[in-house]
C-alpha cells in the first residue's frame, strides 16, 4: 500500500490523502485532524450514507473512533477539475445539480431556512462595516446609502423548499468525469430551495470566467444580495483556525457577488 498527501484547493485543513491499496486500486481517503474538522466529517458521512447519483462519489470505508475519522471515497484525481471551464461544463453541473434536487432528501439533512439567522448577514455588515470596508469593494458612501435596501432584500430572500441542497457548489468541489459533473465536500448539504445553490455558486463561477450570475439566475435579487451579504460579512475578517486560506476566495466571491446584487436591486454599482 502506498500512501501520499493531497495538496488541493480545499480550504480546510483536512488530512487528505491518496491510497494506493494492494492490489493497485486508488482510493482519496480524508482524515479529521480537529474537533471541527471531525463535525465536517461526520455531516458529510451522513450524506453519503444515505444519497446515491452520478452526482457524487462513492463511499467506499468509514471509521469514528469517536475522536478523529476517517472517510474514504473513490479516486476522482483523473477527472477534470475545472477552472477551465471547457464547452459543456457549465451544462454538466446544471444536470447534476438538476438530479440532486430531484432525490428524496436525506434524513439527516436540515432545513436551510432554520439556518436564516445565520445566513442573513448584512445586519452585521451594519453593526460592524470596517472589515467589509477594509477589503476595499465598496466606498462608505456607497454601503450607508444602500444598506437598508440590501438588509430588506436579503431578509426576504425564499430558502424554503423540499429539494436536498449541496450548498458549497465551487469549482475546489466540482470534477467533471465522462461528461457528468462529480460533487464533492458534502459537509454543508441542507434542505431549500434549489435556486440557493446556485447562488451560491455563480459569483465564483464569474470570476472564474463564467458568465454573469443573471445570465443563469434571472430575477433573483434576494438570493443576490443574500449571498453579497453572506461574502460581505466574512471576507474582511481574520481567517478562521480550521480554514486558514478561505477568506481569499470569499473576497473573490464578494467582487462578484456585491456588483450581481447592486445589478439586480437597480442601485448604482459598489464605488
Amino acid at each position: 500500500m502506498a500512501v501520499r498527501p493531497v495538496l488541493g484547493r480545499g480550504y480546510s485543513l483536512i488530512d487528505r490523502r491518496s491510497v494506493t491499496l494492494a492490489d493497485g486500486r486508488r482510493v482519496f481517503a480524508k482524515l479529521a485532524v480537529s474537533d471541527d474538522t471531525a463535525g465536517y466529517l461526520r455531516d458529510e458521512q451522513a450524506v453519503y450514507s444515505q444519497l446515491s447519483g452520478a452526482f457524487l462519489p462513492r463511499m467506499l470505508g468509514w471509521d469514528d473512533d469517536g475522536r478523529r475519522p476517517l472517510l474514504v471515497i473513490e479516486d476522482m484525481s483523473q477527472a477534470h477539475w475545472p477552472p477551465p471551464w471547457r464547452a459543456g461544463d457549465v451544462e454538466a453541473v446544471l444536470a447534476a445539480l438538476e438530479q440532486l434536487w430531484a432525490c428524496r432528501p436525506p434524513a439527516a439533512l436540515r432545513p436551510v431556512e432554520l439556518e436564516r439567522a445565520d445566513m442573513t448577514r448584512w445586519p452585521r455588515v451594519a453593526e460592524n462595516p470596517a472589515p467589509l470596508l477594509s477589503v476595499g469593494v465598496c466606498g462608505r458612501e456607497w454601503l450607508e446609502s444602500h444598506l437598508p435596501i440590501l438588509i430588506e432584500a436579503a431578509d426576504a430572500a425564499p430558502l424554503g423548499g423540499g429539494s436536498p441542497l449541496h450548498l458549497d457548489v465551487r469549482s475546489d468541489n466540482i470534477c467533471i468525469r465522462d461528461g457528468t459533473a462529480v460533487l464533492i465536500d458534502w459537509n454543508w448539504a441542507a434542505v431549500g430551495n434549489p435556486d440557493l445553490d446556485l447562488a451560491a455558486w455563480l459569483p465564483s463561477l464569474q470570476d472564474e470566467g463564467g458568465p454573469e450570475p443573471e445570465a443563469l439566475l434571472p430575477d433573483a435579487p434576494q438570493l443576490a444580495s443574500l449571498m453579497a451579504g453572506f461574502f460581505a460579512s466574512f471576507a474582511g475578517l481574520p481567517p478562521p483556525p480550521a480554514a486558514p486560506t478561505v477568506r481569499a476566495v470569499q473576497l473573490s466571491q464578494l467582487r462578484t457577488a456585491l456588483p450581481w446584487a447592486a445589478r439586480a436591486l437597480g442601485l448604482p454599482p459598489p464605488n
